[in-house]
């Protein structure tokens, strides 16, 4: 996986150097970098988070942009609440009237990681009415039901 990560990188680079501030290749840097923090390779969470920044200021009305940095921020927990919900904000209204339901799914998560019981209750319960055959539903169920008055997140 490495050896496919590192080649897909290279790639990645290459193009962002042929096509320098394109969206897509912005994209796909951040991405990569993302996964490669998934893998934990050394100094991809630094890496990832300057691709966002160069993404959304490049683009700050991407949706794919948004999309990588709301996965990553989601990803690394309550730290990032701030950015998560930026991100979220932004692909909530760029969707509009739709409902996106990664996005419904992401604010279950900013609310966990919050420590919001009250208001992850209610997504979870807004998530299950908008998509309630998605298997999401059947665990975010599980997950209200395991909710006492208080959430403890163990922050890495």
């Amino acid at each position: 996986v490495y050896v496919v990560w590192t080649d897909l990188l290279s790639d990645a680079i290459a193009y962002e150097k042929a096509w320098p501030g394109d969206e897509t290749a912005q994209f796909f840097l951040l991405e990569l970098y993302r996964f490669g923090y998934n893998m934990d390779v050394l100094d991809t969470g630094k890496r990832v988070l300057a691709a966002i920044n160069a993404c959304l200021t490049a683009h700050p009305a991407s949706v794919i942009c948004h999309f990588g940095a709301t996965y990553f921020y989601l990803s690394v927990g309550p730290r990032f609440t701030e950015q998560a919900q930026a991100s979220l904000d932004f692909l909530r209204g760029a969707f509009a009237p739709v409902v996106n339901e990664d996005v419904e799914s992401g604010y279950v998560f900013l609310h966990l990681y919050r420590q919001d019981t009250e208001s992850a209750r209610k997504q979870i319960d807004h998530y299950i009415e908008l998509f309630p055959d998605s298997p999401r539903a059947a665990e975010f169920a599980t997950i209200k039901s395991a909710l006492g008055d208080t959430i403890e997140v163990v922050t890495p």
